[in-house]
């Protein structure tokens, strides 16, 4: 099962890069954040075709807390919808830098799996 989310995502990449085009954001400070490792985990979860990742990620300001972030993935890569626990991520699109720090680490699974072959 952990192979399918790389079949699916291959188009994820060129996908986020139109999720942060949509938002207007800018992937440098999530970036930034991603390599300082405040990505903790990042699991994921298959049914039906539709993906569903989990990620828990520390917040930036204060050191002792993390914050939940869902990611829910069409079969094509897209991404449908997006929550984090923080107070910009509190609906259903959700875009604040702790969804962008998860989907960074997609990002980073994906071409890792994908120069691999």
């Amino acid at each position: 099962m952990l192979d399918c989310i790389f079949f699916y995502l291959v188009g994820f990449l060129t996908d986020f890069s139109l999720l942060l085009n949509r938002f207007a954001k800018k992937k440098g400070h999530a970036d930034e954040m991603y390599n300082a490792k405040f990505l903790i985990f990042l699991r994921h979860a298959c049914r039906n075709d539709e993906h569903f990742l989990l990620g828990l990620v520390g917040a930036e300001l204060k050191k002792t807390v993390n914050y939940f972030v869902d990611v829910k993935v069409e079969k094509d890569g897209s991404v449908f919808g997006a929550g984090c626990d923080c107070t910009v991520g509190a609906d259903g699109v959700a875009h604040c830098k702790h969804v962008i720090v998860v989907l960074l680490g997609v990002c980073e699974m994906v071409e890792k799996k994908t120069n691999s072959k």
